[in-house]
């Protein structure tokens, strides 16, 4: 049912009011965060995050304000922390800029040194800062 609400909604972006696009960016939201769901789901709640954002600005300006929360967790799969994290890349690079609080964002990976398959998670947390670098050289210096 959430999957047909999320079809409409994306079908008629443009005329959706400001406040149920904010009422279902806080559902998806949510749904990331929830560690009582379905790894699955949670990631279909990201591809819905970065889905809907494409297709209006007002709901990108939603994701990029809560960027943070899109920070890899602990006890977050590692299929999750992989999109969580190219869902924060498609933040960095439709916003055309590095976010205040990089630091804040990098500090994140650390927690994959604790991951229990650390040869997959050392590939995703270097796809992610060479992502980095390549998007933002020029940014960086």
């Amino acid at each position: 049912l959430l999957h047909a609400f999320l079809v409409v909604i994306a079908l008629f972006s443009r005329e959706i009011h400001r406040g149920v696009s904010e009422a279902v960016v806080d559902r998806l939201f949510a749904l990331t965060q929830d560690t009582s769901v379905e790894p699955f789901f949670r990631l279909l709640a990201i591809n819905w995050l970065i889905a809907l954002s494409t297709s209006k600005r007002s709901t990108f300006d939603l994701l990029w304000n809560r960027a943070q929360e899109l920070c890899p967790r602990w006890h977050d799969p590692l299929e999750l922390k992989e999109m969580k994290l190219q869902a924060l890349l498609f933040c960095f690079e439709r916003a055309k800029s590095l976010p205040r609080n990089l630091l804040s964002v990098l500090e994140a990976l650390s927690e994959f040194k604790y991951c229990c398959r650390p040869v997959g998670s050392h590939a995703v947390v270097f796809r992610f800062l060479l992502r980095i670098v390549i998007g933002f050289a020029p940014e960086m210096e």
